[in-house]
């Protein structure tokens, strides 16, 4: 009868370790879940900033800026574009398309330069594209053969 008496008393304490251990588990599994949503998160706000970042400050980098004997002219320097390459670590898209006056709608390169709407300036999409989001802001092109100016639109698309 003792026998008995403790041979329950033991299954019990393995049963109630068992429970606790699988509360812990689910415990364990529900909070990860929720860092990773956290993450996530986190991500894309830290994307979206790092846009918006570059949406105010781009325009005015010194690599991209039309001066004329050392005075800026606020304008973006078309020859520029052609030749600039920033160095991000981001899969993100940035593109200056010229509004006006319209030119034919074709990609710039060196050989088709000044007759061409859009410069990419910048161009790393990821393998898989779940879903992405684009910001502009207009600039003003200064184009240095021609001596003439144009109004575009600084567009950035983010992948997520």
């Amino acid at each position: 009868m003792k026998k008995n008496c403790g041979q329950i008393q033991n299954m019990e304490t393995i049963l109630v370790i068992f429970i606790v251990t699988v509360i812990i588990a689910i415990a364990i599994g529900l909070f990860y879940n929720l860092q990773l949503k956290s993450l996530d998160s986190l991500k894309y706000n830290y994307q979206q900033n790092r846009a918006y970042n570059l949406l105010s400050t781009l325009p005015l980098s010194a690599e991209l800026q039309y001066t004329e004997l050392n005075y800026d002219k606020s304008s973006i320097d078309a020859l520029k574009l052609l030749t600039s390459s920033p160095e991000l670590k981001s899969s993100m898209k940035i593109e200056i398309q010229q509004i006006y006056p319209e030119p034919p709608k074709k990609v710039c390169t060196i050989s088709n330069y000044p007759d061409c709407s859009t410069y990419i300036i910048y161009n790393k999409p990821p393998i898989t594209i779940t879903s992405q989001e684009s910001i502009s802001t207009p600039v003003s092109l200064y184009h240095p053969l021609q001596g003439k100016k144009a109004f575009a639109n600084l567009i950035i698309t983010v992948y997520y």
